[in-house]
């Protein structure tokens, strides 16, 4: 995972998160490239995930939501997620 929302928060608001891999020694396989607690004052805004180059890459953007990325599938995002109403 590249960015975490601690368990304890209850409010955060992340706009245009990107995550990149970039796994050239290794293959590498990330579940979800952002983990946060599923309350309902968390959203997050037009997120992006982008392949690079290397092996491996991530299943999912948020939470095991999303599609994810690899040297087939180069880029992905998720417009808008609110945990209360899920992935609009």
């Amino acid at each position: 995972m590249s960015y975490y929302v601690a368990e304890h928060v209850t409010s955060h608001k992340g706009y245009g998160l990107g995550v990149y891999t970039y796994f050239r020694d290794h293959t590498v396989w990330m579940d979800s490239a952002i983990k946060a607690p599923t309350t309902s004052d968390i959203h997050f805004t037009n997120t992006l995930g982008v392949y690079l180059s290397g092996s491996g890459g991530m299943h999912h953007l948020v939470n095991g939501e999303g599609w994810g990325i690899d040297s087939g599938h180069r880029t992905n995002y998720l417009c808008n997620h609110n945990f209360a109403a899920g992935s609009a």
